[in-house]
């Protein structure tokens, strides 16, 4: 897929959808999901059911071992669940090949291969579910548009191997970004992050997430950036969901069950912080 770059200037987005459409059914769908481990008795959870709208993004949040992490393997089709069925855009995903998969679904996992590509050619790897024989003016333009988005131009001729942990996290971002689905899946996207940068992708992403109507779902251990960036929300706790639902249905109540220790939610300057309270 290696080639001489032509760092197009098109604009590759596409144009934005109305976020309040009242026909937009959930473009990503879980409906009441199990997993379990092979050989393994008690499962992970059990009749879990999620949605996930055209322009929205969705934080899931929770402690350690809550099955945060399974349950996103499970919307990318990394995993298959013991029972109950994923869905994207009305197919379900078990009637999918990989192909298909990658044609509407893009993650980006916590843990990555660090490759010895070009930043250019790695982001150009996002068009490869979309390419048949060659690659086009419109996959060149998706991919500048996404380098230009992560602020990654100037890195464009770099090796990813020669990058820091957090500018490779970007890389893997503009990637999924250029491969131009319905569904944005995130695994933990600020953790190699500084707190500018981790501010900056954050609004990368939720820029990308209303301009294009993507479905985007992360799993993230900060709460205080997920209350500033996302507007949809799934508290989990021991494979089960505490609450789920818009800003509503982060309480003070819920958060202090789902991380087992004190907490509120305070207001600093309009922006929802939260506090533990713990003396």
């Amino acid at each position: 897929m290696s080639e001489k770059k032509n760092m197009a200037t098109t604009e590759a987005l596409p144009k934005p959808a109305s976020r309040s459409n009242p026909n937009y059914g959930p473009v990503l769908e879980a409906k009441t999901v199990a997993f379990a481990f092979p050989h393994t008795e008690k499962p992970v959870f059990e009749g879990l059911s999620f949605e996930a709208h055209a322009g929205t993004m969705t934080a899931i949040l929770g402690n350690n071992g809550a099955g945060k992490s399974t349950l996103l393997n499970l919307l990318a089709s990394i995993a298959v669940p013991s029972a109950g069925e994923v869905c994207v855009s009305g197919k379900c995903l078990r009637s999918m090949n990989k192909r298909e998969t990658a044609q509407h679904i893009a993650y980006v996992t916590q843990q990555q291969r660090i490759p010895h590509l070009s930043v250019y050619d790695e982001v150009l790897l996002g068009r490869k579910p979309h390419i048949s024989w060659s690659i086009s003016e419109h996959d060149r333009a998706l991919v500048a548009a996404a380098l230009k988005q992560l602020e990654l131009e100037p890195f464009a001729d770099r090796y990813c191997d020669e990058l820091s942990g957090g500018e490779r996290q970007k890389v893997y971002i503009a990637r999924a970004i250029a491969q131009q689905t319905e569904a944005l899946l995130l695994d933990e996207p600020t953790s190699a992050l500084d707190p500018k940068n981790q501010m900056e992708v954050l609004q990368v992403v939720r820029d990308i997430t209303t301009q294009a109507s993507l479905a985007t779902v992360m799993v993230i251990h900060d709460v205080n950036l997920a209350l500033r960036f996302c507007d949809r929300f799934v508290l989990m706790r021991n494979g089960a969901f505490v609450a789920q639902g818009g800003i509503e249905a982060v309480t003070d109540e819920a958060l202090s069950e789902t991380y087992d220790m004190p907490m509120r939610i305070a207001e600093i300057d309009n922006v929802k912080v939260t506090i533990p309270t713990i003396s």
